[in-house]
């Protein structure tokens, strides 16, 4: 399984890479931390939290799934709910997850979406120069996203989380059980990762594998400062990442592929 996640991890940096610029003094940055759900995405929102990184005060708190909280944007959620709906009344799909194509909707009802968008971001995180979002939904809508962050003169900056796909289907079936069959939940992570690839290539991004992330805390959040480098390094914070991470994360584990 290890050497499967490492050519699947090196083959997204790969795809991925792009010069990592250090962000000037003052410059504004918007920092998205995208993957399916159920992939590690609460977990590197808490630690990025834990190192510095402003992901709002109103965040979803624990449960049964998420016993040390999920760490969403109460507003951005209720938001990336209302364009789904809205999108599915516009191209009869489920836009959240299935990739919509984009290059088929009206210009002008793109352009009202992006713009709900951008109003959120501003009256949400305006006054920030530096800001995090954790939100799945928000990998199956980068089109509207990207250029919502850009208008308002901020830096996109992407973390992409990779988990084994067998782990991320176990762990949405056990959690939406008859509500998504496991083959389903296999057909969607495939549909974000897609989306990913094709509306992040040529943006910043840094690619953080779950599993390295629980084994090696201390690399995995050092390379998260060096593409942030306004966060607290791991030494900096080192027994709160602690206290905060253990393999107990990690519900569902797939040692045969």
């Amino acid at each position: 399984m290890k050497n499967r996640r490492q050519i699947l991890y090196i083959a997204c940096a790969a795809f991925f890479l792009t010069p990592m610029m250090q962000s000037s003094e003052g410059e504004k940055v918007a920092v998205y931390i995208l993957g399916p759900g159920r992939s590690g995405t609460s977990c590197a929102a808490a630690v990025l939290e834990i190192m510095g990184l402003d992901i709002g005060n109103d965040l979803t708190g624990p449960d049964a799934q998420n016993i040390k909280g999920s760490f969403e944007d109460k507003k951005t959620q209720l938001i990336n709910v209302g364009t789904g709906r809205r999108l599915k009344q516009l191209v009869q799909a489920d836009a959240l997850y299935d990739t919509v194509r984009w290059e088929k909707l009206d210009k002008n009802e793109k352009e009202k979406l992006k713009n709900n968008v951008r109003d959120h971001l501003y009256q949400r995180f305006g006054a920030k120069n530096h800001f995090g979002i954790k939100q799945p939904c928000i990998s199956n809508l980068l089109p509207l996203y990207l250029p919502a962050t850009k208008e308002l003169g901020y830096s996109p900056k992407l973390i992409i989380v990779l988990r084994n796909p067998k782990e991320v289907a176990a762990s949405r079936h056990k959690w939406l059980g008859s509500w998504e069959p496991l083959q389903r939940s296999f057909e969607l992570i495939s549909v974000t990762y897609h989306a990913l690839l094709k509306y992040a290539h040529g943006e910043e991004v840094l690619i953080v594998d779950f599993d390295e992330f629980l084994e090696e805390p201390e690399k995995t959040v050092n390379r998260m400062q060096e593409f942030l480098p306004w966060l607290h390094t791991y030494d900096e914070v080192r027994q709160e990442i602690e206290r905060f991470l253990d393999r107990g994360l990690k519900h569902h584990n797939d040692t045969k592929s």
